[in-house]
């Protein structure tokens, strides 16, 4: 099975796509595309539904969500978002770009297309957090005896 990583996909598109720290990423590219490892990833360790939030993995935003609410995956999910993370944006970016290469075929609008849809969103994060807390709060919430909650 091919990685969706190794797609051909021109670096300055993924440049535009990436946007704030691209060189990281496409040195990571390069060295998967050799065969190495994939790269630590310590703000998707730590910080999973925020970094996917700011980097705009929607669905791995939403998993990373979900799994910091299991006291079981929580301890071994950090882990995995780390040493997967930056692969699972690759692919993410590579999917992405050949979406947008195939919906935009106008040329003057195809780079604002890549800046739109990809980059960052400090937004985002801060939505992820309000959501976070809210939920937490919710949880805490219901999980105390009702006659403390007088």
């Amino acid at each position: 099975m091919t990685e969706t990583y190794l797609t051909p996909i021109n670096e300055q598109d993924l440049r535009t796509y990436i946007g704030n720290n691209a060189e990281y990423f496409i040195q990571a590219r390069t060295a998967l595309l050799a065969g190495e490892r994939p790269r630590w990833n310590w703000a998707a360790c730590g910080l999973a539904p925020f970094w996917f939030a700011y980097r705009k993995c929607w669905g791995w935003m939403g998993l990373a969500f979900l799994v910091g609410f299991d006291p079981y995956a929580f301890f071994i999910t950090p882990y995995v978002f780390g040493a997967y993370g930056t692969r699972w944006y690759l692919e993410h970016c590579v999917k992405q770009i050949t979406r947008i290469q195939h919906l935009q075929k106008n040329p003057k609008l195809y780079g604002h297309a890549l800046r739109e849809q990809g980059g960052t969103s400090a937004l985002a994060v801060l939505l992820v957090l309000a959501v976070s807390l809210i939920v937490s709060g919710w949880v805490a919430l219901t999980l105390l005896p009702s006659d403390l909650l007088i």
